[in-house]
């Protein structure tokens, strides 16, 4: 039996591979589980109540552009949060989480070529691993630039030879960024849309741990680009409920852009969301705010406070960056080297 090679040469991710280093080592208590990023903390109560309520729904097919109202709340958040007016029928579409759109905005959106030539999908290493495949997928070379202590923990991509940007077609970006938890300024924004107006590629704003933050909320893509008048349709978002509401598992999120971007992502759309994941999204967002995620927050901030002190015995330099999610630890691995 045959089966394709085209990604014979994925590398595992970083987790894996970490696992692998570890688990020849006997632990010396409870394992923290440090893998998918998985929120352990309990989901909104009254998401049991809506799913409950809405269970009649579950014997037909949902539509792939979602419900009017889902992509009217979805607008209305967008504009809360970010002050920027989205039109709800031609700017938004619901996702099944992130990952789907993350990988099939490659495909809706991405030219076979680009100048002539073999096109190139930047991203930051290290990186989401949909983030590669979609670029593989997509008959193009994934470029990692490295997001180092050096850069600031997020990429550098000015810094790539011009023979690579001319072929850039597009660039995904985390913010805040996963695992090293930087935040994307202001400034940050405005020289990447700059960047990607110059070379004409697009910028795929993977944003789903933009409402975990202990004081100032995350700037957003999209917001930037309202404000330096920069093309919508260059700038693609997208948000999740997963780590925000601590449900992975409901797979509900949605991606916005501009109207032309959206016609092409509608069109490639085989990425309905089940019409319970519509009606408490939008719940969700109708009763959501632009603050943090309330006692969640606090949770994180005291257990990230707390973690330079557990941390430091073994890993001089703990820092906590700016979203209340991550704390970033400085590991050596020499003897843990097979």
């Amino acid at each position: 039996m045959m089966y394709p090679e085209r990604f014979s040469n994925l590398p595992a991710h970083a987790w894996p591979r970490l696992r692998a280093l570890l688990d020849a080592h006997e632990g010396g208590g409870t394992p923290i589980h440090m893998t998918i990023g998985e929120p352990k903390h309990a989901f909104p109560a009254w998401v049991t109540d809506v799913i409950a309520e809405n269970a009649a729904g579950f014997n037909s097919y949902p539509a792939n552009d979602g419900t009017p109202r889902l992509r009217g709340a979805i607008a209305g958040w967008i504009k809360r949060r970010y002050a920027v007016d989205v039109d709800a029928d031609t700017q938004v579409m619901p996702l099944n989480g992130t990952r789907e759109g993350l990988y099939n905005a490659v495909m809706a959106t991405c030219p076979e070529t680009k100048n002539g030539r073999k096109p190139a999908i930047l991203m930051p290493n290290p990186f989401y691993q949909v983030y590669m495949i979609a670029a593989i997928s997509g008959a193009a070379d994934p470029v990692m630039v490295p997001a180092t202590r050096e850069t600031g923990h997020l990429p550098d991509f000015a810094s790539l030879p011009e023979d690579v940007l001319n072929r850039t077609t597009a660039a995904y970006i985390c913010s805040p960024a996963n695992p090293q938890g930087a935040v994307a300024t202001r400034a940050y924004w405005a020289d990447l849309i700059a960047l990607a107006e110059k070379y004409d590629f697009k910028i795929f704003a993977d944003e789903c741990y933009s409402e975990i933050y202990r004081d100032t909320p995350p700037v957003g893509a999209l917001q930037v680009a309202q404000e330096v008048g920069a093309d919508p349709d260059r700038v693609v978002i997208f948000h999740s409920l997963s780590k925000r509401s601590n449900l992975p598992g409901l797979r509900s999120g949605f991606v916005a852009s501009g109207a032309n971007t959206m016609r092409e992502i509608k069109h490639c759309g085989t990425m309905p969301v089940h019409r319970c994941r519509y009606r408490c999204k939008r719940r969700r967002l109708r009763s959501g705010t632009t603050k943090p995620m309330w006692p969640r927050t606090a949770r994180f901030t005291s257990r990230n406070t707390r973690s330079p002190t557990v941390f430091s015995a073994t890993s001089p330099g703990t820092k906590v960056p700016r979203p209340g999610s991550f704390c970033g630890c400085r590991w050596k691995m020499t003897k843990l080297r097979r």
